[in-house]
């Protein structure tokens, strides 16, 4: 009886590779550099800009354990990081539009991300269509 519990739990299903690895590591890269240049801006010079900084960098953390973990809760957890990112985006270049004086600083979103060589845009709308693509529940309806 324990042998077939024990069978039951093991897991068959092949390990990730090829895109979903470089898109894993990419966003682990970028989470943590993102995080680490805000928090050392921040350290530098407390500010609005670069508070909210550092939370974009810890928010981008969340992001890729959730779409690393790839369980139901992460990946919710991965979802809303991504929708705070969009309204973040979006909040920026309304700010920007405004001329709010917190935008000036180097934000991640700041000129929809141009001062990451727009990594954030790309990486917020390439996570977004793996999330879509890698969902479990989809996969197991074929």
């Amino acid at each position: 009886m324990s042998e077939d519990v024990n069978a039951s739990t093991i897991d068959t299903r092949p390990p990730a590779l090829g895109a979903a690895r470089v898109l894993m590591g990419i966003l682990v890269i970028f989470a943590a550099w993102s995080t680490i240049a805000a928090g050392s801006r921040l350290v530098d010079q407390a500010s609005v800009g670069n508070a909210l900084d550092v939370i974009t960098g810890l928010v981008w953390c969340l992001v890729a354990a959730g779409i690393i973990h790839n369980g139901r809760r992460m990946r919710a957890l991965a979802v809303t990081g991504l929708l705070l990112h969009a309204v973040g985006l979006v909040v920026a270049a309304a700010a920007e539009t405004a001329e709010a004086d917190w935008v000036r600083e180097w934000l991640i979103w700041r000129g929809g991300g141009a001062h990451y060589w727009w990594i954030p845009a790309i990486l917020l709308v390439v996570a977004a269509w793996w999330m879509i693509v890698s969902d479990p529940r989809r996969l197991a309806g074929r």
